[in-house]
């Protein structure tokens, strides 16, 4: 919370500081991927207490009283053996069905991938509640979503957030087993090994 506060300054806040501390991380998290998206670091602070008095509502409607809890239950869930056995079955049977390795998908032709882009992004500017857009600004939303429609489009970063959600899941589930340090190891071991590459190629 010190990284959040430092970003927006304690009187930012001032608006949240009636909350319980178990409603502050989902609503502190809504407020920086409101700022990136959106980049309100230049509005004033009235503008940012009626952000923050809205994003709060959203929390309350969402999660209700205990926050914390319902997260913790969400991910306990998710985690639980049952949950996991259940996806792991689904996706050896989508991949290897009946021990056999899938056929590839069909090639969508290239009107096809139009539509749905367009369709997909079309339905992301439909998400953006009306009252958002009064508070924020119709020309500021459409923009911001446009922004985040083109980052999705990017493979590079569709790769790394996929790896990164594999490894926090990985993580999660095994969190006597040393992951986050044995993949640090690995990762530093592949970056090592470019740069090698790299320089040979260059010599």
């Amino acid at each position: 919370s010190s990284g959040i506060n430092a970003e927006y300054g304690d009187s930012n806040f001032d608006a949240s500081s009636n909350l319980d501390d178990e409603e502050n991380i989902p609503l502190k998290v809504l407020i920086l991927l409101t700022d990136e998206v959106f980049d309100m670091q230049n509005r004033n602070q009235w503008f940012r207490t009626r952000m923050v008095t809205f994003l709060r509502q959203i929390v309350k409607t969402t999660f209700g009283a205990k926050i914390n809890l319902k997260i913790q239950e969400y991910v306990e869930w998710l985690t639980s053996p049952e949950y996991i056995s259940e996806m792991l079955t689904l996706f050896k049977d989508t991949f290897w069905p009946n021990g056999v390795w899938a056929d590839p998908g069909p090639v969508r032709q290239p009107h096809v991938l139009s539509l749905t882009k367009f369709m997909g992004h079309t339905k992301m500017q439909g998400m953006i509640s009306d009252e958002l857009k009064n508070i924020i600004g119709k020309d500021t939303v459409r923009e911001g979503v446009d922004l985040v429609f083109r980052m999705f489009q990017a493979k590079e970063l569709n790769r790394l957030l996929f790896y990164k959600m594999i490894e926090s899941f990985i993580e999660v589930t095994f969190p006597d087993n040393k992951v986050k340090q044995t993949l640090t190891l690995l990762r530093n071991n592949i970056n090592r090994r470019a740069i090698i590459k790299t320089h040979s190629v260059t010599n």
